[in-house]
């Protein structure tokens, strides 16, 4: 892993540009207390991303912070109550994980609540896998954060079309139905059955549903969201503006790009299609 290009002092963490977006990968199993190397790292290495250079900002990671499955619930949450406040500062776009067998994004969220300043939370850890769909099953009502769930098989894909708009997506690939060869079901119709003891169905809001598509919708101009009626954390905000200065942002602005207040109307993503 690329950590030493990053300023990492361990390979279990690290960061590195992918085209127009910098991808920060944690460890969802070292620390990040106070004064931990992890949580030092992070906080240096978010407020030196460069939004000129990598408009888009992902962080990834193994254990899902926003999950409403009972299997694994809140097994990150100590790493959450440590880092969401840094990753909700620095405009995260996006946040990826796995961990649970099973597909959910949420809208974006912050402090366990919706929150249109906050980042989108992906868990993709359905891709197959020899231990099948989750057993368990998902909290009811689904909380406010939780945009869309299924405990099938399926894949995801991330496009970022330019700097301001990327496009989510989620397709089924399978579901996990006993009585079939290898418990799995490709039909187009199936909804998951868990097999074994206590088997039971998905009981999420939209089983059979076979894809999920959603639009993330930022500002060319990188202001401290504060100015979209966003309230910052404790400490405030370390926002692109504030580290490139005024001129900076006048500039860009004279190119073409959007005014604060048509940046502001476009902050939060759109709804689920």
């Amino acid at each position: 892993m690329p950590h030493a290009a990053s300023g990492s002092p361990s390979n279990l963490w690290w960061a590195a540009d992918v085209g127009p977006c910098r991808v920060v990968t944690l460890c969802s199993y070292c620390s990040t207390a106070a004064g931990s190397l992890q949580l030092a790292w992070l906080e240096k290495e978010l407020a030196a991303v460069d939004r000129r250079r990598t408009p888009w900002l992902v962080v990834m990671m193994h254990v899902p912070w926003y999950s409403s499955h009972e299997q694994h619930w809140r097994e990150a949450e100590l790493g959450r109550l440590d880092a969401e406040p840094l990753l909700y500062e620095a405009g995260v776009d996006l946040v990826l994980s796995g961990h649970l067998h099973a597909y959910e994004r949420s809208h974006p969220a912050f402090n366990g609540t919706a929150n249109r300043c906050g980042p989108t939370y992906l868990n993709l850890g359905d891709g197959g896998n020899r231990e099948g769909a989750p057993p368990g099953r998902y909290f009811e009502p689904a909380p406010d954060w939780s945009a869309f769930r299924e405990a099938s098989f399926g894949i995801g894909s991330l496009v970022l079309h330019n700097t301001t708009h990327a496009e989510l997506s989620w397709h089924r690939s399978a579901c996990e139905v006993a009585g079939r060869p290898s418990n799995i079901d490709f039909d187009e119709g199936c909804s998951t059955v868990v097999w074994g003891p206590g088997g039971h169905s998905d009981n999420s809001e939209m089983p059979t549903r076979r894809s999920d598509t959603t639009w993330l919708v930022r500002p060319a101009v990188r202001i401290h969201p504060s100015a979209d009626g966003c309230t910052p954390p404790d400490g405030g905000w370390r926002g692109a503006a504030e580290r490139a200065g005024v001129e900076e942002v006048e500039e860009v602005a004279r190119a073409g790009a959007p005014t604060v207040a048509a940046a502001a109307a476009v902050w939060a993503p759109t709804a689920g299609v």
